[in-house]
């Protein structure tokens, strides 16, 4: 191992990497509306569900969280809720 990649790894081990898909999913949880979280708390947070397709996508494509978050309420009333 080099000195320059001894460097690198150091500021690795000391520094947090920046973790913005986090950040994301905390933004996107602080938009939705009230009573869509209260209804689909379960389906938000399951890692496994649509949400979380949807929500990666539009994090993908730099999307806001409040728009995310209109997108995701939308689209959980079209093609989740009255199936």
């Amino acid at each position: 191992m080099s000195a320059l990649d001894k460097v690198e790894l150091d500021k690795y081990i000391t520094k947090e990497p920046d973790d913005s898909y986090l950040d994301f999913w905390e933004g996107l949880f602080d938009e939705f509306t009230d009573e869509f979280f209260q209804n689909n708390e379960d389906w938000l947070i399951d890692e496994k569900s649509q949400c979380e397709k949807w929500a990666s996508k539009l994090h993908m494509f730099s999307r806001k969280p409040k728009q995310a978050a209109q997108i995701i309420e939308r689209a959980h009333r079209r093609y989740i809720q009255y199936k």
